[in-house]
């Protein structure tokens, strides 16, 4: 049974990405006065206005393509963290006809060798903090030392120039792309977590992009949540596509003002929203969590904050209820994938199904499917294959890998696991690879999470299968973090506690979902740069442990 969204149809621009941001500027009200500040660093005070963004934009596109050479389809990699001048430099590249790949600021050389050499890049722009590893790439990728460039933030001494030196007030060919063209022509090669083994390059079209701001917005309007003229706290790392859609695009649809941080710390998190009455937040779960149990919270005034969106992984119906039994503060959820532009269901505030992800957004369809890709009825478990218009083009030179996840009916398979109800609300129950399997029974890691992170002795929780050799089989085995942060003193305290743990799991769901693999305790979880658990960090771990060969996924 295929389902559409609940919300009503979407009309989106198909317009590229840079006539979208301007036609934004100058539609909406708070744009018309300019000085508005449009970006904010929390940490300075520095603030970038709206006629100082649309100047830089356009003054460096002309030096893309007068100073620099820049040609249509050239990639240019971007590795930084969050900074005021990110979506100028960002439009500038696209205004002047090039494709923009963002990395994390935080890789090693070889891992931005890797996404250099995978998306062709001719050009960067690096943060100073990052450029020894990025040098150390551009040397073993050949990208020559003119090809370099640095953000316009101080940085420790460099010969490496600023990208504002190419500024130019010569003319130059804007991109000009026609309807058909917006949705087939690729602006942003953003790389997949990579938590299977290496990276793919994910090719998202200026449709992909427009279409899914739309659909995301058309979502917060029916919710009756409105941002315009309001701040908005900017923790997600632009280079991610979460916040490279929320952060850079829809901030200008939406007409809201972006208080970034560079760096994530909880306490300035905080102290950020108090200072400038920070009215909503894209958030990662990590972030919810602390905002539930952080000492630091109560003391802290958090009233201006009143909605947040949390995505990147689940969080639990209990967390989100003990949050606004707290602060009085809403927590919506979010479903997406990188492939996905990245939106694709969303919670409604009055969430009727406490367990559910969410309904599809605007314009989106989808079904859920067994093994054999036949489609099941309402409320049977299968894999989620969604269709719309936030649909990636494909893995770049990756035929394979795209046949893989993209069929010929526009389905994007997305490798979760769930049912949808009659009213249409999806309910996520795990990934389809992380799935443990006891003795031939399926059993959820974030099943398991959902319940121990409810213990009130535990923090954070990530749960993995480990092989038992003596029953020839896998076992869920829990990786714990207690309040406190502190691994227990004494081998006896951490007998005593992890029985306690398995116990409660024990008590609380059916015989092949306990805990066989046991209960160890950690100062933390591994987790990437938007929250999402590195499973195979712990896999790793365990297999280290076994004497078992580490394994890499194909691609």
């Amino acid at each position: 049974m295929v389902f559409k969204s609940t919300l009503p149809p979407l009309s989106y621009p198909r317009v590229d990405i840079a006539t979208f941001v301007f036609q934004c500027i100058h539609r909406s009200s708070i744009w018309r006065n300019p000085l508005q500040p449009v970006y904010i660093d929390s940490h300075t005070g520095e603030a970038v206005t709206i006629s100082e963004f649309q100047t830089n934009a356009k003054e460096l596109a002309s030096g893309w393509q007068n100073t620099v050479g820049l040609r249509r389809g050239d990639v240019v990699a971007m590795i930084s963290p969050n900074d005021i001048h990110y979506a100028s430099i960002m439009l500038s590249i696209v205004l002047a006809g090039g494709i923009v790949t963002p990395a994390n600021p935080a890789y090693t050389a070889d891992e931005i060798l890797h996404q250099l050499k995978d998306s062709g890049a001719k050009y960067v722009v690096a943060d100073g903090e990052a450029l020894p590893a990025v040098q150390a790439a551009c040397r073993k990728a050949n990208i020559p030392d003119t090809a370099l460039f640095t953000m316009p933030r101080k940085s420790p001494r460099t010969p490496v120039p600023s990208i504002f030196t190419i500024r130019s007030q010569l003319p130059f060919q804007r991109l000009s792309l026609n309807s058909k063209e917006v949705a087939t022509q690729t602006v942003y090669l953003c790389y997949s977590s990579g938590t299977t083994g290496l990276s793919k390059g994910v090719e998202l079209t200026h449709s992909n992009i427009i279409s899914n701001v739309c659909q995301s917005s058309a979502f917060k309007e029916h919710e009756g949540v409105s941002h315009q003229g309001k701040r908005q706290m900017g923790v997600l790392p632009f280079y991610h596509v979460y916040g490279l859609n929320l952060l850079i695009h829809a901030n200008f649809y939406e007409g809201s003002i972006v208080v970034l941080a560079r760096k994530f710390d909880f306490v300035h998190f905080l102290a950020t929203i108090q200072k400038y009455s920070i009215h909503y937040a894209y958030l990662v779960p990590p972030i919810i969590l602390a905002l539930a149990r952080h000492p630091a919270v109560s003391q802290s005034d958090l009233s201006s904050l009143k909605w947040v969106l949390s995505s990147a992984a689940p969080v639990s119906p209990a967390l989100i209820e003990e949050i606004f039994l707290k602060h009085g503060l809403v927590v919506s959820q979010g479903y997406g994938m990188t492939e996905l532009s990245p939106a694709t269901l969303v919670t409604p505030i009055n969430n009727p199904y406490r367990a559910s992800t969410g309904i599809l957004v605007s314009s989106m369809e989808g079904k859920i499917v067994d093994e054999a890709g036949h489609e099941l009825p309402p409320n049977e478990i299968g894999e989620l294959w969604v269709r719309g218009p936030n649909v990636m083009k494909g893995y770049l030179n990756n035929p394979q890998a795209t046949a893989a996840i993209l069929d010929a009916d526009g389905f994007l398979h997305t490798g979760d696991l769930g049912h949808v109800n009659e009213r249409g609300f999806v309910f996520i129950s795990d990934r389809l690879k992380e799935l443990i399997k006891y003795k031939g029974f399926q059993v959820a890691p974030a099943e398991l999470e959902a319940l121990i992170i409810s213990h009130p002795k535990v923090l954070d929780v990530a749960v993995v299968g480990t092989y038992d050799f003596n029953h020839a089989t896998e076992v869920p085995k829990a990786f714990v973090v207690l309040r406190g942060q502190e691994i227990p003193a004494t081998e006896a305290f951490k007998k005593v506690l992890a029985q306690e743990i398995t116990q409660f799991v024990h008590d609380n769901v059916a015989a092949h979902k306990r805990l066989r693999g046991g209960v160890e305790f950690m100062t933390e979880v591994p987790k990437n740069a938007t929250g999402k658990i590195l499973r195979r960090v712990l896999k790793a771990k365990e297999a280290e442990k076994q004497g078992i060969p580490a394994q890499r996924a194909k691609l």
